[in-house]
């Protein structure tokens, strides 16, 4: 029963992170999605948006199906419950499947924007954020900006020109997120430039959210200290109060036993009173012969 409780649990903890790992990715790619529309990158890097894209909505099918997997629906219920319709064409990856058209005709990347539909339906991964906030807050944190710096030393390298390796990247978004600040390297295009914003404002919230916790962990431990401290006297108060309680039954069955004997002793003192006067009265009666 405990073993099967552990692993629900784990199946639990694991479908949470995977929707929350979902909701970095399509965030990001929500990003890129309008960056690429503003600003026109290189054949290249629009080749590898594409796959990222692809990526993500693979990712997503598995979170769908996954989903589906775990309700009891039949599937075309389950494709009209909670807007799942919504989230089936938002995963559609338009620029893969028609291809050089989307960097040919620039007015098709319109069509990408069908993506951002899904964030009218992310409710399921704010609920699983929520969850590790509640639960697994230093987890979730350290989930999130791993994930988040991760992907964001890929993209830095591959998308601005002034970082030549994926270690200058790993620096620069370690000082950047830290809020040190160093001034040694610094993003030149226009997506370096959004995803460092993008940075800050990660590393800024991460270490908030570190700080409060090691000051509620502190707190916790003194409270927790507090605690067992009230709840010792709280025993050795109801200690004190059995052992009262049993001297008083003690000193009750002593009163009991001395009342009975008290009137034992009555009775024997009626009864001798009884005898003496049988007995004067026979002497009365002999003295009278």
């Amino acid at each position: 029963m405990e073993d099967t409780n552990i692993k629900n649990e784990y199946k639990t903890l694991f479908y949470e992170a995977f929707n929350v790992f979902l909701l970095i990715i399509t965030i990001i790619d929500m990003v890129f999605i309008v960056v690429d529309f503003i600003y026109t990158f290189p054949a290249r890097v629009e080749n590898i948006l594409t796959y990222y894209d692809l990526t993500v909505c693979i990712f997503l099918a598995i979170g769908m199906f996954y989903s589906y997997r775990r309700s009891n629906y039949t599937p075309l219920t389950y494709i009209k419950s909670n807007h799942h319709i919504i989230d089936i064409i938002s995963i559609i990856p338009l620029d893969f499947i028609l291809g050089h058209y989307f960097v040919a005709l620039r007015f098709l990347r319109i069509l990408r924007f069908l993506r951002i539909i899904r964030l009218w339906n992310i409710g399921k991964e704010l609920r699983s954020l929520e969850f590790f906030i509640q639960h697994h807050l230093l987890k979730a944190t350290v989930i999130v900006f791993g994930v988040f710096a991760g992907i964001s030393a890929v993209l830095l390298y591959v998308f601005d020109t002034s970082f030549n390796s994926i270690l200058d990247t790993i620096w620069f978004i370690v000082v950047t997120a830290s809020t040190v600040g160093y001034v040694d390297m610094t993003p030149t295009t226009p997506a370096g430039k959004i995803l460092t914003m993008f940075i800050i404002l990660t590393g800024t919230i991460a270490v908030a959210i570190f700080t409060a916790y090691l000051s509620a962990i502190y707190n916790k431990r003194t409270d927790d200290a507090r605690i067992h401290e009230i709840e010792n006297y709280i025993k050795r108060v109801e200690h004190k109060n059995a052992r009262l309680e049993r001297d008083i039954r003690q000193l009750r069955l002593k009163i009991e036993s001395l009342e009975e004997a008290s009137s034992d002793t009555k009775e024997d003192i009626d009864s001798v009173k009884d005898t003496v006067e049988d007995i004067d009265e026979k002497l009365d009666k002999l003295i009278d012969e």
